[in-house]
């Protein structure tokens, strides 16, 4: 780990003048994937929520949460597809993308279709087991049984979404995504204006996935070949599916550890300090998961230069993850330094203890940041068994360590439990990494400058205790608090780059704006 600056300086000019561009604007795209839920949430929940009522708004997020959960079960297909399409790309391999897109999207629409029809039988029994009242008993069985529908057209629009961004396309899949989440906000607030109830929120979220599918598809379709039209042969699908197993066991990992913390501490807690936990952990996922959508760019990038270069791409890779390295502890310097005041900004003073729990989660999630261009790399090469081993240990270490704090330390005990989780495993994973790529990759850690994001994360503080007596309340408390910590950011962004460097920059983009404008 670098004590400061040392093999910073020049980092900048490394990565290649095409690819930087082509990542931060697809970056930007990508996260309108994240913004539109969250939008969705702020603004339709309270509606939903007194619209619905508490038993059928509880069916509505226990159908939801079900469906989501076995919809991540297809085998890893869909989230492999990803790799494929991008090393398919990078070879200019059209035909072979395009029987896989056949491929993909005929299994998805037949077996996802059989398990839809089997969950329909099922859905009586699902909402019998979790006690709903009578008179919402058949309206959730319905909504099971139209989600289970709703879920295989989402998974459609995730093999489109692969093809597309593979060629650095996200703008198209994004807005698609946005159009979705509008249809959703315009149809709910229809249905609850009309009293409707499940049955007729049922049809809002069918309307949604389909307008995704729809609209997403040109934006796929523009790189398949009418000529090539077909199914994978045999070898191509066996490759396929022993690559894909691996992910799904990475997918099962990961879902596992997401709710094992507080399945955990609901055992062993009070249901209010359960509470409690899951604002500060949510608090922390979001902050995680707005540069993770920088991620997916990167990695189609790094696919593309592989299916075309080989193993040459190698460069290629450890320049991106020096840059990937070097924003995400930007990122995360100013989080972990305005996570704790901006929670309580949002939620007050009873939820001090969410707001450590923030900090303390966004501090194990820098591992995660930081290891993203590797686990991306691994699975681009070839090798998702590292990654696949790397998450089961995730979950053993997780459990061992909150049977160790959960109960003297609490909900911090839980998150602190989760942070040394991170640590430990990435350190795990990067020992298996060097082991794998016969000791190529640099581990990121010694790309993290120490000094400035020190110098951050202070200057944070200092600036949110500043400020803590005239931040509002509520929504706008937490916004506030987040633009307390821009400055520091700043700071941050001249002791990395310089000064040049950042003039530079911010010139680059102003210029780009006036040409926008211009048009």
């Amino acid at each position: 780990m670098t004590a400061g600056l040392e093999g910073v300086e020049g980092v900048e000019q490394s990565v290649d003048e095409a690819a930087r561009p082509s990542v931060l604007r697809s970056g930007a795209w990508s996260s309108l994937t994240q913004v539109a839920p969250a939008i969705s949430a702020i603004v339709m929940t309270p509606y939903v929520v007194h619209g619905l009522g508490p038993d059928r708004y509880g069916m509505y997020i226990l159908a939801i949460n079900l469906l989501s959960f076995l919809g991540s079960f297809d085998g890893g297909l869909t989230a492999s597809a990803g790799r494929y399409f991008s090393l398919y790309a990078g070879a200019g391999e059209t035909a072979l993308s395009t029987r896989l897109l056949v491929t993909l999207v005929s299994t998805v629409l037949v077996l996802g279709s059989a398990a839809a029809l089997l969950v329909g039988v099922l859905a009586p029994w699902l909402v019998n087991v979790v006690h709903a009242p009578a008179d919402v008993a058949a309206e959730g069985a319905f909504l099971i049984r139209v989600m289970a529908f709703v879920t295989v057209f989402w998974l459609v629009y995730s093999v489109w979404c692969a093809l597309a961004n593979a060629h650095g396309r996200f703008a198209g899949t994004s807005l698609a995504y946005v159009a979705g989440y509008v249809v959703l906000m315009a149809g709910l607030a229809l249905v609850l204006l009309d009293h409707g109830g499940l049955r007729e929120v049922s049809w809002v979220l069918l309307a949604q996935a389909v307008t995704c599918v729809v609209l997403a598809a040109p934006s796929a379709l523009r790189f398949a070949d009418r000529s090539a039209l077909g199914f994978l042969g045999l070898r191509e699908v066996r490759e396929y599916l022993s690559f894909a197993w691996k992910v799904q066991i990475q997918g099962l990992a990961g879902l596992i550890n997401s709710q094992l913390a507080s399945l955990f501490s609901g055992a062993v807690l009070r249901v209010r300090e359960v509470g409690v936990y899951n604002v500060g952990a949510n608090y922390a996922l979001q902050l995680k998961f707005l540069p993770l959508n920088g991620l997916r760019p990167v990695v189609a990038w790094l696919g593309r230069d592989y299916g075309a270069r080989g193993r040459a791409a190698a460069e290629t890779f450890e320049r991106l993850q020096r840059q990937w390295v070097l924003a995400v502890c930007g990122w995360s310097s100013m989080a972990l330094g305005s996570a704790y005041f901006a929670v309580q900004a949002w939620l007050g003073p009873a939820y001090t203890d969410a707001g450590v729990v923030a900090t303390v989660l966004v501090a194990g999630n820098v591992a995660v940041l930081g290891s993203g261009v590797l686990l991306g790399w691994l699975n681009t090469v070839g090798l998702p068994a590292v990654e696949a081993r790397y998450s089961v240990l995730s979950v053993v270490l997780n459990l061992a360590l909150l049977v160790a704090l959960v109960r003297p330390f609490g909900i911090v005990g839980t998150a602190a439990a989760t942070a040394i989780t991170q640590w430990l495993s990435v350190s795990y994973l990067l020992w298996r990494a060097r082991a794998a790529l016969d000791g190529r990759p640099t581990a990121f850690v010694r790309w993290i400058p120490v000094v400035p994001v020190a110098v951050t994360v202070g200057l944070t503080v200092l600036l949110e205790l500043a400020a803590r007596p005239w931040l509002p309340g509520g929504g706008l408390g937490l916004l506030s608090a987040a633009a307390v910590s821009v400055p520091a950011g700043i700071v941050y962004c001249l002791l990395v780059f310089g000064p040049r460097r950042c003039l530079e920059a911010a010139r680059g983009v102003v210029h780009k704006l006036g040409k926008e404008g211009a048009r």
